[in-house]
């Protein structure tokens, strides 16, 4: 019997569907964390309530560039749901977050900024993760033209001091 090699395998690998949707998901549940955090703090819901603002806008881009993408491809799906929804829940706004917890005892804004921008970087560092299970060189394409668009939104997050 030959068993086949891993590298044989769709095992350890996504489709640039997959990077899109899984792109879709963080920022959805950044938008659903941001957001809770406005209600849980509303002496700096404003602040919260811009950077889910911006989570918002920056998965409605996600959204527009995977209906691009799939209009002009036939995109294959390789995980089963179960295992693609695994995926997409270990980044770090997935249900576990809680954001009374995350943003206790910080009373500065500036303290509170960086708590966000460190949570920011900690996607950033999750969807570089990703790219250990992308082998096809148009799903490469995509996951680093998302991450880009993720580092911009970041860096933008700097203009938030002066809200």
């Amino acid at each position: 019997m030959d068993i086949p090699r891993a590298d044989d395998t769709n095992e350890d690998r996504l489709s640039a569907l997959e990077i899109f949707e899984i792109a879709e998901q963080v920022q959805a549940d950044a938008v659903e964390f941001y957001e809770s955090a406005a209600a849980s703090f509303p002496h700096l819901s404003n602040l919260f309530l811009e950077v889910a603002r911006r989570e918002q806008v920056c998965r409605a881009m996600f959204t527009e560039m995977k209906q691009d993408f799939v209009q002009t491809r036939k995109p294959p799906r390789i995980l089963d749901d179960s295992t693609f929804r695994g995926i997409a829940a270990l980044n770090v706004f997935a249900g576990l977050a809680d954001p009374e917890t995350e943003f206790e005892g910080l009373y500065r804004k500036e303290d509170i900024l960086q708590t966000i921008m460190h949570r920011e970087q900690e996607i950033l560092h999750y969807l570089f993760g990703l790219r250990n299970f992308v082998k096809d060189p148009t799903a490469r394409a995509v996951l680093n033209r998302i991450v880009q668009e993720k580092q911009n939104q970041v860096r933008g997050l700097e203009n938030l001091r002066e809200l």
